[in-house]
């Protein structure tokens, strides 16, 4: 099979599994980034090539598409979700061990830049280098960027990232100060509900997965984690 073959195929196959996300809504950051962005809804190719001013970050092409997006489609997430058709396979076909050593250079130049190292966390994790992830989330949360746009997802990822690690104690420290400040942060509520789940807090875990599911009808991990408390709920029922 030729390259090219390859690399069809791995679109086919993710546009199948990813076509289910297309009718979500938009997500936690979309409305500083995108509803909030001047460079994206008033666009202007200044604007583009200046930092965001709320976050000071620089995206000019991630911007330029939401831009298109908006002159298309405005506020309907359906155009910047359909864009991220393409972008999964492209980053698949890198060659392997380009991302870790891109973002290497990048925190070798900004050692104290949040997003850089949470995102080199974030390739780490997902090539299953876990504990040189944990270790690069750790930093980020050690740097007390709170101010930052992207704090709350690099709190959440750290979570998820124990949650996979079997470290159920640690990630509530996290989630639990979350939610308090994020109440409807749909995902920090679906994974603590899974954590509760996990300890036998059967009315915990639907509290917050009910939750999680009023701010983010989409959540399906929360939608599941119901359907398996329901099931178990009329299992009950009809043994007795």
């Amino acid at each position: 099979m030729t390259e090219r073959m390859r690399v069809g195929l791995l679109l086919a196959v993710s546009m199948l599994i990813y076509a289910n996300t297309l009718s979500n809504s938009s997500a936690f950051d979309d409305r500083l980034y995108v509803f909030q962005n001047p460079s994206v809804t008033h666009f202007s190719v200044r604007g583009l090539l200046e930092p965001e001013k709320a976050s000071n970050v620089l995206r000019p092409v991630t911007f330029a598409t939401f831009a298109l997006n908006w002159a298309l489609g405005g506020e309907r997430p359906f155009g910047y979700d359909l864009f991220k058709y393409p972008c999964g396979p492209v980053h698949a076909s890198w060659p392997t061990g380009s991302g870790p050593a891109e973002f290497q250079t990048a925190v070798a130049i900004y050692p104290d830049f949040p997003e850089a190292i949470s995102n080199y966390g974030l390739v780490e994790f997902c090539l299953g280098h876990d504990q040189k992830a944990k270790m690069l989330f750790e930093r980020v949360l050690s740097l007390n960027a709170k101010g930052t746009v992207d704090y709350n997802n690099i709190e959440l990822n750290s979570a998820g990232l124990l949650m996979k690690l079997g470290e159920n104690d640690q990630a509530p420290k996290i989630l639990d100060p979350l939610i308090e400040e994020w109440p409807g942060f749909s995902p920090a509520r679906s994974d603590r509900a899974i954590i509760r789940y996990q300890r036998g807090d059967v009315a915990g875990a639907r509290s917050d997965a009910e939750m999680a599911l009023r701010a983010d009808p989409s959540n399906t991990q929360a939608l599941n984690l119901l359907n398996k408390l329901n099931l178990t709920i009329k299992g009950g029922t009809g043994g007795q």
